[in-house]
């Protein structure tokens, strides 16, 4: 039971570092609504993927309103980065490198969160990350 629970472990850990790094990459890409949209598709690609390790029910409509509560804020910030991009060679560093440290932050994060709500035996709709944090 121990080694089940360090092997799923194991698991949601490599998923939820995947995830990160691919929505830092998508700080990167061509424009600011393109980052958005791919970060929030990989946010919700993450939540399904947890959910099946653990075998929780998976719904988009609610992962969509958690990831939707957890980056709001942030989105702000990110966009207002991705902005600076316009900039040569300063706005790689001024808005990329921001933006892409936000998205993988954020997407850790919510991984990590969402990963120990499952592991106690929590479900997707009783999931609030500001009691799992």
């Amino acid at each position: 039971m121990v080694e089940d629970h360090k092997e799923k472990r194991a698991k949601a850990e490599k998923i939820i570092r995947r995830y990160a790094l691919g929505s830092t990459l998508t700080a990167f890409g061509s424009a600011a609504l393109t980052s958005a949209l791919w970060g929030g598709l990989g946010g919700l690609m993450l939540v399904e993927e947890l959910s099946d390790l653990y075998d929780v029910p998976y719904s988009e409509q609610m992962a969509s309103g958690i990831l939707a509560a957890a980056t709001t804020g942030a989105q702000a910030g990110i966009v207002s980065a991705q902005a600076l991009r316009v900039i040569p060679i300063l706005g790689l560093l001024g808005g990329g490198l921001p933006a892409a440290a936000l998205n993988a932050g954020l997407t850790y994060l919510v991984g990590q969160a969402l990963a120990k709500h499952y592991e106690a035996g929590g479900q997707l709709q009783d999931f609030n990350l500001r009691s799992a944090l």
